[in-house]
């Protein structure tokens, strides 16, 4: 601000607010994978700051990390999503032919229960055939719209290594032109680190060990459609309070009740371990990480989800984060 004139302040804050506006204009299509990209940046950097001390430069580093990333997460991830809508969406193609029909449980509830067997088959019935026709309608999309997520997911690479090599640049430039002092401008780079490293890390990990686990068991008790249920889990973990857990459950109680009992209580079990192995995993990596309440953290995924599709899972929590980090800034600096 020095050799601004006062009276012009408010014009200078106007023009760089258009400017930033038509910046992110130009970039709207890749804002997501720029987001993400500088999110991975900023989990990884603590291993950049090791390669360092090892006498290998930040060009380098960066390059290694990056790399890292694209064969430890994006691959496998990518490889298990595309592989996972293949199998359900040729499982689903002959729809009205495998929509389940099979209620005899119904049957043996109403030896005990006044219940009407008929009108709630067929309503089951009709959900489950609707239930897969919008399912297939979803793995449709998700395979024709390959070439697009692998753009972007080229694009995230690139933030990423750009975010990691120009760290301290980019780091040094947002401290010169915080509107914040540098007390709230350092607090809120801790929240935004926290933020990435509980929802990212936290998430991811926890989500390989529960599909682990209870892929692993569905595939020895002879269950099919076991990547479309890795996949499902997978996803389904980053979804706080509740996770995997329905869908984990759940598969344990269809085997139940379609007379595979020993099936049912292997599946149980790991669906039972794979929950505890959710809240051992999740509290660990978390450790130092930034506080979000569960609700918060529920509305975020959904919010995000809406708005920037699978990545507003990790988007969503991380701006609320910031949000509330950068209100109690603003009510510090009110208060003094």
């Amino acid at each position: 601000m020095s050799g601004v004139p006062a009276k012009f302040e408010f014009e200078r804050r106007v023009l760089a607010l258009g400017v930033f506006a038509l910046v992110c204009f130009l970039l709207g299509p890749f804002l997501i994978s720029l987001a993400m990209g500088a999110v991975l940046a900023a989990l990884v950097y603590p291993l950049l700051h090791r390669l360092e001390k090892v006498r290998i430069t930040p060009r380098w580093g960066a390059l290694l990390l990056s790399l890292a990333i694209l064969g430890v997460l994006v691959l496998p991830v990518g490889l298990l999503g595309v592989l996972g809508a293949r199998t359900g969406l040729s499982q689903l193609k002959n729809l009205k032919e495998s929509v389940p029909t099979d209620f005899s449980f119904l049957e043996r509830l109403a030896r005990y229960l006044p219940v009407p067997t008929e009108e709630i088959t067929q309503s089951l019935t009709e959900m489950a055939h609707g239930l897969a026709v919008n399912a297939a309608q979803a793995l449709g999309n998700f395979l024709t719209q390959l070439p697009s997520y692998g753009l972007g997911l080229g694009i995230l690479l690139m933030a990423t290594y750009f975010f990691l090599a120009d760290a301290r640049p980019i780091s040094r430039w947002l401290r010169e032109h915080s509107v914040l002092d540098a007390p709230s401008t350092e607090k809120l780079i801790r929240s935004f680190t926290g933020a990435c490293r509980s929802v990212i890390l936290a998430g991811v990990a926890s989500g390989l060990g529960q599909t682990f686990i209870f892929t692993m068991t569905a595939w020895i008790v002879g269950r099919t459609q076991v990547a479309t249920l890795g996949l499902a889990l997978f996803f389904a973990s980053f979804i706080p309070v509740v996770g995997a857990s329905p869908i984990t459950f759940g598969v344990a109680l269809h085997e139940f009740l379609t007379g595979n009992r020993s099936a049912a209580i292997a599946l149980l079990a790991a669906a039972i371990a794979a929950s505890f192995v959710d809240n051992v995993i999740r509290p660990w990596v978390l450790k130092g990480g930034a506080n979000l309440h569960p609700l918060l953290g529920f509305l975020g995924v959904f919010g995000g989800i809406h708005l920037m599709g699978f990545a507003g899972v990790f988007l969503g929590p991380i701006l609320l984060v910031l949000a509330g980090a950068l209100l109690e800034a603003l009510a510090t600096k009110r208060q003094n």
